[in-house]
């Protein structure tokens, strides 16, 4: 695991528009907008990112256009579990920071 190598993350949601998948997308700030990497923000304080919680979000590279290569980020204020194998781990201070950027 690494700490996001760009500035403030964008971040926001991508779903397809049968609404058969929803994933929460983090665009790195250095990508003028073009990488979408699908991840997912679990806002929990107590429980940490799991195994289960990278399920939806690895099929999202299947899924989200342009994201066949796309790195795996995962936020989560309480940390991730042991063995959870994403590559970029923004922090949950990033992302606001990102929305008032």
């Amino acid at each position: 695991m690494r700490p996001a190598p760009y500035g403030p993350p964008e971040h926001g949601g991508w779903w397809n528009r049968g609404n058969s998948h929803e994933y929460d997308v983090v665009v790195p700030a250095a990508s003028g907008g073009r990488a979408l990497l699908p991840g997912s923000v679990r806002w929990r304080e107590n429980n940490r990112f799991g195994p289960r919680d990278l399920t939806r979000p690895t099929g999202g590279r299947a899924v989200v256009p342009g994201a066949a290569e796309a790195a795996l980020p995962a936020v989560c204020p309480a940390g991730l579990s042991d063995g959870v194998g994403v590559d970029l781990t923004p922090t949950p201070r990033d992302l606001p920071a990102a929305r008032r950027a």
